[in-house]
């Protein structure tokens, strides 16, 4: 049986059923659930730029814009986990490359499965060049489960 889960969210809505799942998953089989969030590296606005650098902040222009999206999709996913009688929740919020990310993560966390989604907030051209869970199953060394 497995004793660590490992769920990838990128808040859509897709992405909230297959936490769903993973966290009954985890409930049935008393396992602990990790969260993880990884926040895609982007262009940020000239606007947040600017008020980085009127702030003084010492992070990353990119870093600091996506991780306020990441850090608001960890909260909701650990709102909705909250009351499902789990009693070991990890949440683990990283950027990078979403798939490398999710893979090195369940391989360092000694997760046993990694549970995907089908689809989510990916672009149309990722969808064509394939897609995050297509790629997390093809690199991850643990069982993968793809949520319709």
């Amino acid at each position: 049986m497995p004793e660590k889960i490992l769920v990838a969210t990128d808040g859509s809505n897709h992405s909230r059923k297959t936490l769903e799942y993973a966290a009954r998953l985890a409930a049935r089989l008393d396992s602990e659930l990790d969260i993880v969030h990884v926040v895609p590296e982007s262009k940020v606005p000239e606007s947040v730029m600017a008020f980085i650098k009127e702030e003084h902040i010492r992070e990353s222009p990119e870093y600091v814009y996506l991780e306020m999206a990441g850090r608001k999709i960890i909260q909701q996913a650990e709102e909705i986990v909250s009351g499902m009688g789990l009693s070991q929740v990890r949440s683990i919020l990283l950027q990078g490359d979403p798939a490398d990310q999710i893979v090195r993560t369940a391989r360092d966390g000694g997760a046993d499965i990694i549970v995907v989604g089908s689809h989510g907030l990916g672009t149309v051209r990722e969808r064509l060049l394939g897609s995050v869970s297509t790629k997390v199953c093809n690199l991850a060394e643990v069982t993968c489960m793809i949520v319709k």
